[in-house]
């Protein structure tokens, strides 16, 4: 039935991830190409989105996409460390998934501020 309606089915599958990620990139094309044809329409319809884009809703989105990135960013380095058999004993592996977090909030924090204009 998804096949003949255009969609997609998922099944037996355990990967939320790949999921997920499937439909933020199918639908996060769409988002992008209708702001960007309704920010080339005319100067109100730029307006309108500049104001939206302006609100405190979408700064507090893309913040908590800033914080997703430098945390993704931050648990990278650790996982190219943990390739080179750097840390990989049990308790430098969960010191390490620690300072992950401990340096990816205030990165976001920062990130946040300068969103919100404060920096």
């Amino acid at each position: 039935m998804a096949e003949d309606t255009g969609g997609r089915a998922f099944l037996d599958s355990n990967t939320f991830g790949q999921v997920f990620d499937r439909v933020v990139n199918d639908t996060s094309a769409y988002y992008v190409l209708t702001n960007v044809d309704l920010s080339l329409r005319s100067e109100l319809s730029y307006q309108q989105l500049r104001q939206v884009a302006s609100g405190w809703f979408a700064k507090l989105v893309l913040s908590a996409l800033a914080w997703a990135l430098l945390h993704h960013l931050v648990a990278g380095l650790r996982h190219l460390a943990l390739d080179l058999d750097l840390g990989v004993d049990r308790i430098a592996a969960r010191r390490s998934a620690w300072m992950v977090f401990v340096v990816s909030v205030p990165l976001a924090l920062w990130a946040a501020l300068i969103i919100f204009g404060v920096m």
